[in-house]
């Protein structure tokens, strides 16, 4: 009898054990998938303001040509 009790307290110990961590790990889970979703639209802002920057070079670089063509002029 007295096993019995041992072996079902151990069970119901496990069991419990095991829904934790599948509960835990689901929340990990979540977390990741929100993560991965920041960094995207972390990394979709990088490419905006990398795409900015290449126009204000080409604007810059065009201004550069205009003032050395107005210089050759003048």
């Amino acid at each position: 009898m007295r096993q019995k009790i041992i072996i079902t307290i151990a069970a119901i110990l496990t069991f419990g054990w095991i829904g934790i961590l599948d509960y835990e790990s689901k929340k990990l889970k979540e977390a990741i998938s929100n993560l991965n979703e920041t960094v995207t639209i972390q990394n979709e802002v990088l490419l905006q303001h990398k795409a900015t920057i290449v126009n204000n070079k080409s604007d810059i670089e065009l201004f550069i040509e205009i003032v050395q063509e107005f210089r050759n002029f003048i």
